[in-house]
């Protein structure tokens, strides 16, 4: 991903501030629940966007820290319904630059764009 060699799977800004929320959640032990949304790249050719929960719990053993991550395909609706109990477990920091899209909007959008560019 560094290198511009891989597909990304986020948007810029939205990788950026889920990195940012989750060495939060690291420093503060705590478990990652949040609903994402993905760029998906097809095997035919073209993109769109798919929709997930991430769970991911910390363990440390030994000293070395351990991540259990488990990904579930989930529907626009239930990241709605997530977004509407707690904004901040599908897009960090989103709700706090005005962006509060529904996943139904959020799907429509061109995956080829960055979806943070009209916000600045």
């Amino acid at each position: 991903v560094a290198a511009n060699d891989r597909p990304r799977v986020m948007h810029t800004v939205d990788t950026f501030c889920t990195l940012l929320d989750d060495v939060c959640c690291m420093l503060e032990k705590r478990p990652v629940v949040r609903y994402v949304r993905w760029i998906k790249h097809f095997m035919a050719g073209g993109t769109g966007h798919t929709f997930y929960k991430h769970t991911r719990h910390t363990v440390e053993e030994s000293g070395s820290l351990t991540f259990k991550t488990v990904l579930e395909l989930c529907t626009p609706e239930q990241y709605d319904e997530a977004a509407a109990i707690d904004p901040h477990s599908c897009r960090p920091f989103a709700a706090l630059i005005g962006d509060q899209r529904a996943g139904s909007e959020l799907q429509l959008e061109d995956p080829t764009q960055d979806s943070w560019e009209g916000l600045m």
